[in-house]
């Protein structure tokens, strides 16, 4: 049975005309997100999910971009051998919806204050600028009144 989140990014694919694909990497492309902290390697894998190429499509636009999924999701599959039973690992619409960026402050500064990072810091800035280029493609495929009925998704 559906969630009525599950519910709810149907309802926005589906009234968007919009399609999800959740792909899982094979095993050797496992590698840790660019937010891990440095020198984390596979085998730290319980520290973040399993890592999926994520692809909207609408119309004749197109986003493609990375999502890991949760920990307790790897986790639980720990013990699996989930590429010979690829129905076990798979990433939900709405786990992924509501990871996607619905806006993005304008400025380094701003971004900083509202999420809680260091100016000073290379990564804060280097995550501020992945978030913007994806957000970016989200305001290229969504309008804003679709960008703010994605961000209700809850």
């Amino acid at each position: 049975m559906k969630s009525k989140y599950d519910i709810q990014a149907e309802e926005f694919l589906t009234s968007t005309g919009t399609t999800f694909l959740a792909t899982l990497y094979p095993a050797p492309m496992q590698t840790p997100p660019s937010w891990a902290k440095p020198g984390r390697t596979i085998a730290d894998a319980p520290t973040w999910g399993l890592r999926y190429c994520v692809t909207l499509t609408r119309g004749l636009k197109e986003i493609k971009f990375d999502y890991w999924g949760s920990f307790a999701e790897r986790a639980k599959l720990s013990n699996v051998n989930f590429y010979s039973q690829p129905n076990l690992a798979r990433a939900k619409a709405y786990d992924v919806l509501t990871c996607a960026p619905k806006f993005v402050p304008d400025t380094f500064t701003d971004f900083c204050a509202e999420y809680g990072y260091c100016e000073d810091s290379r990564q804060a800035l280097a995550t501020f600028e992945s978030e913007r280029k994806l957000w970016e493609k989200f305001a290229g495929v969504f309008s804003a009144e679709e960008l703010e009925r994605l961000a209700e998704i809850q």
